[in-house]
């Protein structure tokens, strides 16, 4: 079963009542899937630390801010296996620390995730400050399976563009999920972007993506995470037959010969079912059964 990223439920930049943002249930959740949900915010407050509190059952995979003239923003990345009280669910919320002007995000619905190991390898990220036009590299070394990689983008200033985002020596296909825009005293956008790999590296995998047409006042980050297929994600099993001296393994798999029997050797008993042959009787001299008269007195 391959990874397959089902679905995805998105929330545009939206002026929130509070300080929470709900986003619905990506369509056909099922138990076991992974849900990836990646959230930002933006408003003109300068303070960064207004990060986003972890919902119950779910793990925080990366978070950051940038603070770019008098505004500023954060974002999340948060994941979680569906269970029945999530399948049974209507939408999902999300809230940051106090109340923030904007807030946007999306959730993904990803079936043939591993369910041991919903992450393994963390993520990176890596932060730019005034930087016109910034090339980013984000870095992870995933394990030898076919690997989920979720790549998020916030910039402050400047709408973002990602026209070039690759991955070193191994290039998947890259699939823009969410993006979203809004303009306070200053603009930001915020970007998600997947890939599924059916052949990692186990070497260092490198992201570098290029942020376009931004100005010299750009403030920005980038991350990625990355998620685990199932161990036969990308393979058919192969089953190989199994020899066996005194009985081939009929019914088995890979079983592909006659049944055969092997002659036994028994010293104490012969072939035919009796002992060994008695040895021959030999007749031997006996009395006379004749009689003889003699004289009497």
């Amino acid at each position: 079963m391959a990874i397959v990223i089902e679905s995805t439920s998105t929330q545009a930049y939206t002026a929130p009542t509070g300080n929470d943002i709900t986003i619905t249930k990506p369509t056909g959740l099922a138990v076991d899937d992974l849900m990836v949900a990646c959230v930002s915010h933006f408003a003109e407050v300068s303070n960064i630390n207004l990060n986003f509190t972890t919902p119950s059952g779910w793990t925080l995979s990366q978070e950051s801010g940038i603070s770019i003239g008098g505004d500023g923003g954060s974002y999340a990345v948060f994941y979680k296996l569906a269970d029945a009280s999530d399948v049974a669910a209507s939408d999902f919320t999300f809230s940051v620390l106090s109340a923030q002007e904007y807030m946007g995000g999306c959730i993904m619905r990803v079936s043939g995730i591993r369910t041991d190991v919903a992450q393994l390898g963390g993520s990176d990220e890596e932060g730019l400050s005034d930087t016109d036009n910034p090339s980013y590299t984000v870095s992870l070394a995933p394990a030898q399976n076919t690997v989920l990689y979720v790549a998020t983008f916030l910039s402050g200033a400047v709408p973002y563009n990602t026209t070039d985002v690759t991955i070193t020596g191994t290039n998947p296909t890259w699939t823009q999920q969410f993006d979203t825009t809004v303009t306070v005293s200053d603009s930001a956008r915020f970007e998600v972007f997947t890939a599924i790999d059916t052949s990692p590296e186990s070497s260092i995998t490198t992201l570098t993506p290029t942020e376009t047409g931004s100005s010299s006042n750009t403030d920005s980050y980038a991350s990625l995470s990355f998620f685990l297929g199932q161990n036969d994600a990308s393979t058919t099993p192969t089953f190989t037959a199994t020899t066996q001296d005194a009985f081939a393994p009929a019914g088995s798999a890979g079983a592909h010969a006659p049944t055969t029997l092997t002659e036994t050797s028994n010293t104490a008993l012969a072939p035919e079912g009796f002992g060994n042959s008695p040895t021959q009787w030999t007749n031997t001299t006996k009395p006379s059964t004749t009689w003889t008269n003699t004289d009497k007195d």
